[in-house]
């Protein structure tokens, strides 16, 4: 099934999900008993400029965006491609999301950015400005939603800046970043339709090792 022009595709409730200028769905149909039947999308493609916006906030760029609904999965694909939420971004040539493991993750180079929130004065501790995080690489980055854990590797470089007094910068084969739980979620459990991005989750510490070689 092809849809060319201008396409828009809406959630159940009505609110655009995303625009394209070429939408190609594979459609099936699925037994409901009783003779009934009903059709679903086993995957779809859409091509050329495509905006992706869900409700939460999540939305997304992409010259070509593939996707598997039964598998919970979301590819995007081509120069320009990014992924974000709130002051969360980021960036690569091939973004692969599952909804199901809770994984994303970057093939080839990319770039990861995140503001946290300031934190107010409490008791005898200063109010501090937000965290800035920055990290690049040159080879890949995977992010584990579960675990908490971004691992970016391939010539990778982290900067941290809090305001202008307090910055620090890293380079090694290989930086992790830990973040902590959702802090702004109001739901008990994410939603599974689209990988998670980390957008809503503290930085707690970052970790630089060089790549070691055995002979």
């Amino acid at each position: 099934h092809t849809r060319y022009g201008t396409v828009t595709g809406v959630q159940t409730c009505a609110l655009p999900i995303f625009t394209a200028e070429k939408l190609e769905a594979s459609l099936t149909q699925q037994a409901k008993g009783e003779g009934r039947f009903t059709t679903a999308v086993s995957q779809a493609t859409a091509t050329g400029e495509v905006n992706f916006t869900r409700a939460d906030g999540v939305h997304a760029f992409t010259p070509l965006l593939a996707a598997k609904p039964a598998e919970q999965s979301v590819t995007l694909s081509g120069p320009g491609s990014w992924v974000g939420q709130n002051r969360t971004l980021i960036k690569g040539n091939t973004i692969a999301m599952r909804g199901d493991a809770r994984t994303l993750s970057v093939e080839g180079s990319g770039e990861f950015t995140h503001q946290s929130d300031a934190t107010p004065a409490s008791g005898s501790q200063a109010a501090q400005p937000p965290l800035d995080v920055r990290v690049g690489w040159a080879r890949g980055m995977t992010y584990d939603d579960k675990a908490g854990l971004i691992v970016c590797t391939g010539s990778a470089q982290a900067d941290l800046s809090r305001g202008s007094l307090e910055k620090d910068s890293v380079k090694a084969q290989k930086v992790t970043l830990a973040i902590g739980p959702d802090t702004k979620s109001q739901s008990p459990k994410p939603d599974a339709s689209f990988a998670a991005t980390g957008m809503n989750r503290p930085l707690l510490w970052a970790l630089a090792r060089s790549e070691e070689h055995t002979s």
